[in-house]
């Protein structure tokens, strides 16, 4: 048999979380995952818990739907605040523009990764591809052809 390395829990609202004695979900939240991390360190085991955001509104004035942060994670800052790394995975659909969004929201130890964001574009094969930049998915998406496309492979 193979060693386990990862716990991989989705979403979190399969858990039970003990919320009796007056316990709000806040600090339910904050028990259930002291509890993972502990059994996840001493067991040398990455502990993954899918957690989905409450109803995100839209910005001030405008159609466009607020940002995904460490406080928008359903139930709980505490998500935010115990959690070693946090990530959003968000899926855009615009105009000529459809693409997944990965934002690194927060890292506890900086040598490990650093916080920022990737684009990806899904190809029709499946695969997802990087991209640098949202005017380059709609610059690929309306058909014109980049530079980089004309360039001699092997880097001359």
């Amino acid at each position: 048999s193979r060693p386990l390395n990862y716990l991989v829990i989705d979403p979190y609202l399969y858990m039970s979380i003990d919320t009796r004695g007056n316990k709000t979900e806040t600090q339910a939240i904050k028990d259930m995952l002291a509890k993972l991390q502990k059994w996840g360190h001493r067991h040398h085991i990455w502990v993954v818990i899918v957690a989905h955001p409450h109803k995100l509104g839209n910005k001030w004035g405008s159609s466009e739907t607020e940002p995904q942060s460490v406080n928008t994670i359903a139930g709980s800052a505490h998500w935010g605040n115990m959690g070693d790394f946090v990530m959003s995975i968000e899926r855009v659909k615009k105009l000529n523009c459809d693409y997944t969004r990965m934002t690194m929201l927060k890292v506890r130890e900086q040598d490990e990764c650093q916080p920022g964001e990737v684009l990806y574009v899904r190809q029709q094969c499946g695969r997802y591809d990087e991209r640098e930049s949202e005017n380059q998915i709609i610059t690929e998406s309306v058909g014109k052809v980049l530079g980089r496309d004309t360039a001699a492979w092997g880097g001359r």
